[in-house]
């Protein structure tokens, strides 16, 4: 048992990055934009030039009628953004053509293999109960107190949305995450959906990741080296695991030591598991909301993105 720990920390990178590093580095994977636009006008003009030299006026008048009615109701039941008859966002079947269902269950099935990997490790080196912690207890009160934890997180993240449009390394953070999340959702706006990705994503990564960062890692490095360097480690190796762009890095590593921080403090990894769970749902639907809601162009210039190490090459 002991001649494997010394493989612990390739085991946890190799694990970690199964997923193709969390949601944020997700490969855009959608169709090309340059089939986006739908001119219906021509479209529909064609269409009854066609029917003038093939059927009756009575006919003519049926079938554009049935056409126009088989496609609109479909599109308006699908598009909940009000930007999107305005921006051809779907296609003439009412689908979104950037939407792709295998990249989004891939994905989710993908962080969700961290709880696996979380358990496998610690099996390993030997920590209790699976890589939950001896004093593990999802119960009302470690409920309440991750979603009181989450606040302060938020709030951050609000006050660094204001202050983005001034500091391009910002800028840079909320366009890895919005591109993720256009080749994830798509560019339509899907509320329902949405929702419930975010909740199977925001569930795997609380699990997975603080089993693996948190209940592995951070509690093997306390045992032999103390809490200090043990959260400090951590820290690095997840902001490392997240590191899309520098910053982007640090503001994990920084998040890491928050996670770390609250299950030293209250030894108990359900109140990290419900804090970062509940953090990335909300960031999920924020980044989807503003996606949705962004004109074609900007869209375009989303997908064609590319992070500052990717520009440098």
């Amino acid at each position: 048992m002991i001649g494997h720990k010394k493989y612990l920390t390739a085991l946890l990178c190799t694990l970690a990055c199964t997923d193709g590093r969390p949601l944020e580095s997700v490969a855009f994977q959608g169709k090309a934009f340059s089939n986006l636009r739908l001119d219906s006008s021509i479209s529909r003009k064609k269409l009854h030039i066609s029917r003038q030299e093939h059927a009756t006026p009575s006919t003519t008048t049926f079938d554009i009628a049935h056409e126009k009615c088989s496609y609109r109701p479909i599109k308006k039941i699908l598009k909940s953004s009000p930007r999107d008859d305005d921006h051809d966002v779907l296609d003439a079947d009412g689908s979104d053509p950037l939407f792709s269902g295998k990249t989004t269950i891939s994905l989710i099935a993908g962080q969700s293999l961290l709880v696996v990997g979380a358990v496998i490790a610690a099996q390993i080196l030997s920590v209790p109960n699976y890589g939950l912690g001896p004093d593990f207890s999802l119960d009302d009160s470690s409920i309440q107190l991750g979603v009181i934890t989450t606040l302060p997180l938020f709030c951050i993240a609000l006050l660094l949305d204001i202050i983005e449009k001034t500091v391009p390394a910002l800028n840079d953070v909320s366009k890895a995450t919005q591109r993720s999340v256009l080749g994830l959702l798509g560019g339509s706006r899907k509320p329902l959906l949405a929702l419930g990705v975010s909740l199977a994503l925001g569930t795997a990564a609380g699990w997975g990741e603080e089993m693996l960062f948190r209940g592995v890692l951070q509690f093997e490095l306390s045992e032999r080296l103390g809490d200090s360097v043990a959260l400090g480690s951590s820290a690095v190796v997840f902001g490392a695991l997240h590191a899309v762009t520098p910053l982007y890095a640090i503001l994990a590593g920084l998040a890491s030591l928050y996670f770390g921080e609250l299950y030293l403090q209250y030894h108990n990894l359900a109140v990290p598991i419900v804090c970062h769970g509940l953090y990335d749902v909300g960031a999920l639907m924020a980044a989807h909301w503003a996606v949705s809601g962004m004109t074609q162009e900007e869209r375009e210039a989303l997908a064609k993105w590319e992070p500052p190490s990717a520009r440098n090459d």
